[in-house]
């Protein structure tokens, strides 16, 4: 079980990507080198880190994962997208998303861990021919009025099972502000962590022993 890769997306309107450029990013005091301006679009990269902004949307993400940085490199993503609340303001935000992919379990724990997670019997019924395979969802409430989603993928480039987390949160209906949300990454990807680790302890696991 790992996890390879994470994310923050700002969802909102009218992002003005015509006065935000590369250089008003750093992480861990990197600038960051754009490699795309058009005008609805910008993106801008580091080794290992990526942000994409659109006129609705706004993605920041480390695409390599160092396991022993998880928590110092959450913190230098989440001061990368406040410079972004610095510039634009929160008034035509709508929601944060915090995002991740853990992998599960080894290639030949697929069958297996999808029989303990949905019928395969009543599945391939249903169907009327073998069940190849099943994208399996779970919500719950989380804090501060948000969404927590995690879906077990069976298609993906992975060799492993894909846990993909979302813990969405509602910046209209919700009790949370856009900033306070933004600072609850290391706290999602603790949570994140943990349901990973119980999902190996009783998916995985049950292999080993």
């Amino acid at each position: 079980m790992a996890l390879v890769g994470f994310n923050i997306v700002l969802v909102g309107e009218n992002f003005p990507i015509q006065r935000i450029n590369a250089e008003d990013f750093q992480f861990n005091s990197q600038p960051l080198r754009q490699t795309l301006r058009v005008p609805i679009a910008l993106n801008a990269e580091i080794p290992g880190v990526n942000l994409q902004v659109l006129p609705n949307r706004l993605q920041a993400s480390i695409t390599t994962v160092r396991p022993r940085a998880i928590t110092a490199f959450a913190g230098h993503l989440a001061d990368m997208v406040t410079s972004f609340l610095d510039l634009v303001g929160t008034r035509t935000l709508t929601a944060v998303g915090h995002n991740a992919q853990f992998t599960l379990g080894e290639p030949g724990d697929r069958a297996r861990i999808y029989s303990e997670l949905l019928s395969v019997d009543t599945a391939s019924s249903i169907l009327g021919r073998p069940l190849q395979a099943a994208d399996v969802n779970y919500y719950v409430t989380y804090e501060g009025g948000s969404i927590l989603r995690v879906a077990f993928l069976s298609q993906s480039d992975q060799d492993a099972i894909v846990m993909d987390f979302n813990i969405n949160f509602d910046l209209i209906g919700g009790n949370i502000n856009a900033r306070s949300a933004v600072e609850k990454l290391d706290s999602s990807l603790k949570a994140m962590q943990e349901i990973a680790n119980r999902a190996a302890n009783n998916l995985v696991g049950k292999r080993q022993k």
